[in-house]
């Protein structure tokens, strides 16, 4: 543990390197999904593979993201840039389709993680609505990402923990991975969003953190350094 100023001190520029990490992670893996987007206007004309490949390619050009997946109108996975041919599996139920199903949603959603069905390993989804060229609704293109590809552990301070937050207070991914937040943590840092390192305390440490908020997207980070009483 440290004292107060270096901590202060550690935090502004650590927190400054992981939030344009996660900025720039983001912005690539919203392009790829808007180049997706694009070619899965056209699904219904075009030969599944083909659209795995071409989705293989664009994911394999974008660090953080593991697949992308198509589920058509009717909630049934179509294209899955991991597995050839997709396993149509029904998605109907799953929070990322329902949020961007919806005409008035267009832009990128970014969901809780879950759990895949096929794989069993976690994920967080960013999805997002495919229409056609008269506005109407042809399914739901999802990236799949790693939650761990947002956090850098590289640039990460000694004696730092770190999360990501959604708006509604959910946490993404935090470092350690086995970091328990409150569920009015993100509530009650929120007076200190985009401003100096604040002390308060972590159940039973005392701790210096920084909150960061994430431009043009609904991400919040905060970095937390213990320090000594």
């Amino acid at each position: 543990m440290t004292t107060n100023a270096h901590a202060s001190d550690e935090l502004t520029t650590y927190a400054n390197l992981q939030k344009s990490h996660v900025q720039d992670n983001i912005s690539a893996i919203k392009g790829a999904i808007q180049k997706a987007n694009g070619l899965l206007r056209d699904a219904q004309a075009r030969d599944e593979k083909d659209l795995h490949d071409d989705l293989q390619q664009i994911v394999q050009n974008t660090a953080g993201l593991r697949a992308i997946i198509y589920i058509d109108k009717d909630g049934i996975l179509t294209v899955d840039s991991f597995t050839y041919p997709a396993r149509r599996i029904n998605l109907t139920d799953r929070e990322y389709v329902k949020a961007v199903a919806d005409a008035s949603h267009a832009d990128l959603y970014i969901g809780q993680p879950v759990q895949g069905r096929s794989s069993g390993v976690s994920f967080i989804p960013l999805s997002q609505r495919v229409t056609g060229e008269n506005g109407e609704p042809l399914g739901v293109v999802a990236g799949i990402v790693t939650p761990d590809a947002l956090i850098r552990q590289d640039i990460l301070c000694t004696h730092c923990f770190m999360g990501i937050f959604s708006t509604g207070g959910t946490k993404l991914v935090s470092y350690p991975s086995s970091t328990r937040y409150g569920p009015t943590f993100l509530a009650e840092a929120a007076p200190h969003a985009n401003g100096p390192a604040f002390k308060h305390q972590f159940g039973n440490q005392s701790v210096v953190s920084m909150y960061k908020t994430i431009d043009g997207f609904d991400l919040h980070i905060i970095m937390s350094h213990l320090v000594s009483d």
